[in-house]
């Protein structure tokens, strides 16, 4: 069968680790990733097993104009990003599979059956508080209602033509019921590389590894850090928080902020712990990374992180406002090694579940579901 997968980017980050190791693990299909602005070799660079797959790039109008997000504030999950994927030529192709918003539009423009893997809904429509911005000092500011109402019914109008539905945690589920009404998505939970997982001692640093935007939240390990100087903390990440983290960070010994590392699983190896606090994560893989790894994990009491971080067996949730208890649940891991063994111990059993191979046997199911529900819609 062949396959186009409607990609919202190629960057490193979560969903597009779903999409490339959903190519890799179900290689019985011809995939096709389609990408409005990012190349083969962009793709390629960041992820090296896409080396072969087919990256089809196209633009709108001939040259991929200025995103819209510069004047609208609404960095990318815009109308315009939307347009762009409603002009991609997929006719080749059996079945479609979109990701993140807004890759959904390409369910409006094609015939084929299309399957939806739901990693988060478009977060400035359905949570403005998260990006309170969006709407607040932009050149068209009074459009930002119609402009939301306009793309509220593309979305619903995109769910109810897909195929199949499936999303990456009961968390993602629940989003989906509440905001666009649709019940009985399947929650199949990504994976990781558990063979790539490995413990090798409980290091002096506390680890924290994200994308370094506000909602990620990356400033409390720096908050935490000036509590306890006496443990090391590691942030790994780049993106626009990265000046103000340093600002915050400077006169303290005991913080170190390092770009993107080519073996994250290295550092986890290595680390004490591990620190997690992003605002109202879908799912977050990277718990179920530190938890493979033996390590526990201090994070956010809130999102999909609730579904795979066992409180008080192999790690502590603790509300992101509470920055008494982050120091204090850090503190203790750091004094006691029994309890970090313990932990691990328990973390790195419980990530077994959370393999590619169990996603890939799910994902294919839904894809079976697509192809049956898709050719009953073209019949009727």
């Amino acid at each position: 069968m062949r396959i186009g997968v409607i990609a919202g980017t190629l960057e490193v980050g979560g969903a597009a680790r779903v999409v490339v190791e959903t190519i890799r693990h179900l290689p019985r299909h011809r995939w096709s990733i389609y990408t409005y602005d990012q190349p083969y070799w962009y793709g390629v660079k960041n992820h090296p097993e896409l080396a072969g797959t087919e990256i089809r790039h196209w633009r709108l109008c001939g040259k991929t104009p200025r995103p819209p997000y510069r004047w609208l504030n609404l960095e990318n999950e815009t109308m315009f990003s939307a347009l762009r994927y409603l002009t991609a030529d997929c006719r080749r192709e059996d079945l479609l599979v979109a990701h993140v918003p807004p890759t959904t539009a390409a369910a409006l423009t094609h015939r084929q059956p299309c399957v939806w893997y739901c990693h988060c809904l478009t977060r400035w429509l359905h949570e403005p508080g998260m990006y309170r911005e969006i709407a607040e000092g932009s050149r068209v500011s009074r459009l930002a209602p119609a402009y939301h109402r306009l793309f509220r019914r593309m979305e619903l109008a995109a769910a109810r033509r897909m195929a199949a539905i499936c999303c990456n945690s009961e968390h993602t589920r629940s989003k989906l019921e509440r905001h666009l009404g649709i019940k009985g998505a399947r929650v199949v939970y990504p994976g990781i590389d558990l063979a790539r997982a490995r413990n090798e001692g409980f290091g002096d640093f506390v680890l924290y590894p994200s994308r370094l935007y506000p909602h990620k939240r990356a400033h409390l390990a720096v908050e935490a850090a000036r509590r306890l100087p006496k443990v090391k903390f590691r942030i790994i990440g780049e993106g626009p928080e990265l000046g103000r983290l340093q600002a915050m960070a400077r006169g303290l010994k005991n913080v170190e902020i390092l770009p993107p590392v080519p073996d994250i699983y290295d550092q986890y190896a290595r680390c004490l712990a591990v620190m997690y606090f992003p605002h109202d994560e879908d799912f977050g893989l990277v718990p179920v990374e530190a938890m493979a790894c033996g390590k526990p994990v201090v994070a956010a009491d809130e999102g999909g992180i609730r579904e795979t971080v066992l409180d008080g067996r192999t790690g502590y949730l603790v509300k992101a406002d509470d920055l008494d208890g982050i120091v204090r649940r850090i503190e203790t891991l750091a004094g006691d090694r029994n309890l970090l063994k313990r932990m691990g111990a328990g973390a790195r059993e419980h990530a077994q579940k959370y393999s590619w191979e169990r996603f890939a046997r799910e994902f294919q199911e839904t894809i079976d579901e697509a192809e049956g529900n898709g050719r009953h819609r073209r019949l009727a």
